[in-house]
């Protein structure tokens, strides 16, 4: 006589895995042209892999965050770090990483656009007036930087007009006491204490 089956358990993550499997039609009609919908939603389900709480998530919240970033053609989690799927309790909410915002900025028209950390130990100075400009000079190679102590992004617009922010300690501090991610403890979450620079650049 045939033993019977042991039925398999449906965890979280599967059930996740399969709600999006059957969604990748509608994630394919999103997408820009030219981008996998089936890389897309394979990467953004190896995402749980790196952060288990996001298991936790409905599958439906999972899915909305996956479709908005699909649309805006910024792969979660991928390689390129353009942006990420955070988990709040039970709802998933999509993050655009400042490498995603360069994208986004370039496929806009911007011509050019980058954000540069600073350091205690760096040379930087801002001249205003008439004819604005940023210099920042770096220590001799094998010598420290130290902490960072600010941060500045610059760009170059489609007219050819060239702008710059620069953004001190303080000023970063009161942008990380309004986030919700820089106050987690839980892993995959607070990008302000796991990737500093990145958000600074943000």
């Amino acid at each position: 006589m045939a033993e019977p089956k042991k039925e398999v358990a449906i965890t979280p993550a599967t059930q996740i895995f399969h709600y999006m499997k059957a969604r990748t039609g509608q994630i394919k009609l999103s997408l820009p042209p030219g981008m996998d919908a089936d890389r897309f939603v394979h990467i953004a389900v190896s995402a749980i892999m790196r952060n288990p709480a996001l298991a936790n998530c409905t599958p439906a919240s999972f899915y909305s965050a996956v479709q908005w970033l699909a649309q805006m053609g910024l792969e979660p989690g991928g390689p390129d770090q353009l942006a990420y799927l955070v988990p709040y309790a039970d709802q998933c909410t999509p993050q655009v990483g400042y490498r995603g915002m360069i994208q986004i900025a370039l496929e806009g028209g911007t011509k050019s656009i980058d954000a540069v950390i600073v350091c205690e130990n760096d040379e930087f100075e801002q001249i205003e007036g008439t004819t604005p400009s940023l210099i920042h000079k770096l220590p001799r190679l094998g010598k420290p930087r130290g902490e960072m102590i600010g941060v500045y992004a610059r760009a170059t617009l489609p007219s050819g007009e060239k702008i710059s922010v620069v953004m001190d300690k303080d000023e970063i501090a009161k942008h990380r006491a309004k986030s919700l991610a820089a106050k987690s403890d839980r892993p995959g979450i607070n990008m302000w204490k796991e990737f500093p620079e990145s958000a600074w650049k943000k």
